[in-house]
């Protein structure tokens, strides 16, 4: 890759594309030695140049590049025109969902367990909360998750399984957040 600068932009190239140019605006390396050091090569020009001027090509792209010439022109309509197409919607309202259901056959399970349900629900935007209690009746997938873990476990399921099925599900759905009681604002 080779960096190249004028007074449009400065830009990165690959070095197969970019070609030897009689003379080049852009002062490639100079060195100038007031007094020799030892671990320096004796430079006897105090101009010389290190390396061939080179020009940026006229058919390829380059991988990189930071103009400059009306940059602050170009960034007002860049954003003008960003501000055309951008949609900002308002900000959703939040939901508690509950962690264990309050349908009641379910709530009684919980209770039975001493899960107490109202103390554990997360705040979800409105639309995700819909969506997690769609898709079936009686509250939705969200519930007959649980429904399907109560018709195996019934009888077996102790707080601890309860607990890790949540788990389970709240990383299915990608339900998370901060546990909160469905009593706090």
């Amino acid at each position: 890759m080779v960096p190249l600068c004028d007074e449009e932009r400065c830009a990165v190239w690959r070095c197969q594309d970019v070609v030897e140019a009689e003379t080049h605006p852009v002062l490639l390396a100079q060195a100038t030695v007031v007094e020799p050091l030892p671990s320096l090569p004796q430079v006897h020009n105090a101009s010389r140049w290190w390396g061939v001027p080179l020009a940026a090509p006229t058919r390829a792209d380059p991988v990189f590049e930071i103009p400059w010439h009306n940059w602050r022109e170009r960034e007002r309509l860049k954003l003008k025109e960003y501000r055309v197409h951008c949609i900002i919607r308002p900000r959703e309202p939040f939901q508690k969902h509950h962690i264990f259901p309050r349908q009641r056959v379910l709530a009684l399970w919980f209770e039975s367990r001493h899960i107490d349900i109202h103390a554990f629900t997360i705040r979800l935007p409105e639309s995700f909360h819909t969506w997690l209690h769609s898709g079936g009746p009686e509250g939705g997938q969200w519930n007959e998750a649980w429904r399907q873990f109560m018709r195996e476990n019934r009888d077996t399921a102790s707080a601890e399984d309860m607990w890790r099925f949540a788990g389970e599900l709240m990383n299915r759905f990608g339900v998370n957040g901060p546990l909160v009681p469905y009593y706090c604002d």
